[in-house]
């Protein structure tokens, strides 16, 4: 009886051992399955934040891009208005210059039609003055060919008086005689 109550004691403590042994199975497997998920739920953490990390890269970098880019096109902006605002200079420079090269060219027409119509009234002043030369010239040979024509009336009318008195003298010394003979 003792023995019985012996071995179902053994059995007992055998099978309380093995509970226990199972139990302590249990709870490592436990402890490590609980393990592993801290250490799966680390790793998702950390994956997780090298993710926001890398997102966090990525927009800052995109942001960069973006204000690099701005700045290009400003940049570009800037240039093209300086070389918009350097033609238009360079444009308002030509005019200035092809109106002042109008100007002068004027000027310069002007110029030489005055001084045409200035050689043109001196030339007619010239010639006027001229042709009074020559009618004035003209004019005295008119009168001395008078004077000369009136002389030689003058001269021939003499003649011709002397003449006539030559005549009539003779005539009276012709009579004379005449009456003398008688």
């Amino acid at each position: 009886m003792l023995n019985i109550f012996k071995e179902e004691e053994n059995e007992e403590e055998e099978e309380n051992k093995e509970n226990n042994e199972e139990e302590e199975e249990n709870n490592e497997e436990e402890e490590e399955e609980e393990n592993e998920e801290e250490e799966e739920e680390e790793e998702n953490n950390e994956e997780e934040e090298e993710e926001e990390e890398e997102n966090e890269e990525e927009e800052k970098e995109e942001e960069n891009e973006e204000e690099e880019e701005e700045n290009k096109e400003n940049e570009e902006e800037e240039e093209n208005n300086e070389e918009e605002e350097e033609e238009e200079e360079e444009n308002k420079e030509n005019e200035e210059e092809e109106e002042n090269n109008e100007e002068e060219e004027e000027e310069e027409e002007e110029n030489e039609e005055e001084e045409e119509e200035e050689e043109n009234n001196e030339e007619e002043e010239e010639n006027e003055e001229e042709e009074e030369n020559e009618e004035e010239e003209e004019e005295e040979n008119n009168e001395e060919e008078e004077e000369n024509k009136e002389e030689e009336e003058e001269e021939e009318n003499e003649e011709e008086n002397k003449e006539n008195e030559e005549e009539e003298e003779e005539e009276e010394n012709e009579e004379e005689e005449e009456e003398e003979e008688k």
